[in-house]
């Protein structure tokens, strides 16, 4: 048992020995710092291009999934024609939603196409993780509808929480696209 133990300590001290050696030289390699300070150079360019298609409100947010909070189960999109096109003139929304405030609830299609006299308030303001870009519509009815765009430039990311008073939250993730 002793020496079954001794054995198991020798093979930690050389297994992190080795582990240290390995560290050094990485740090000293230059490829490997070639290839640290390439891949910086493509993070910074891929938050230059999110950053680029926020200030130019011409993108389109496609949802991959969806759901209803505070506590709805997750639901997938697989439809690839839903998305909010953000245009200079004018926004198109076309995304499921899921209506009520108590079960059961209703899945609708909100589809329409909004020009800047029907949506209020559009804003994108920058952060330290990347932008939020909201605004508000009726959809030409009496009920308001608050949407709001997390978007996470490093990542490409991006979360929706459309939110109404009547019909409560739905929450939607993923990723925006540029208009080509």
């Amino acid at each position: 048992m002793k020496y079954l133990l001794l054995l198991i300590a020798t093979a930690w001290c050389y297994s992190s020995t080795g582990a240290e050696l390995t560290k050094e030289k990485k740090a000293d390699n230059p490829a490997h710092l070639e290839r640290v300070q390439n891949r910086e150079v493509r993070h910074a360019a891929y938050i230059r291009h999110v950053d680029s298609l926020i200030l130019s409100h011409d993108f389109t947010f496609k949802p991959s999934t969806f759901q209803r909070e505070p506590a709805g189960m997750p639901q997938s999109i697989y439809n690839p024609l839903f998305g909010i096109g953000i245009f200079k003139d004018f926004i198109d929304v076309d995304i499921p939603f899921i209506k009520g405030i108590a079960p059961p609830y209703s899945l609708i299609h909100m589809n329409y196409t909004l020009t800047p006299i029907e949506y209020n308030n559009y804003k994108a303001v920058q952060n330290k993780e990347g932008w939020i870009v909201s605004f508000t519509t009726d959809f030409f009815g009496a009920d308001e509808y608050t949407f709001s765009f997390k978007v996470y430039s490093l990542s490409g990311t991006a979360v929706l929480t459309v939110s109404n008073a009547t019909y409560g939250t739905v929450t939607y993730g993923g990723s925006l696209l540029a208009h080509y």
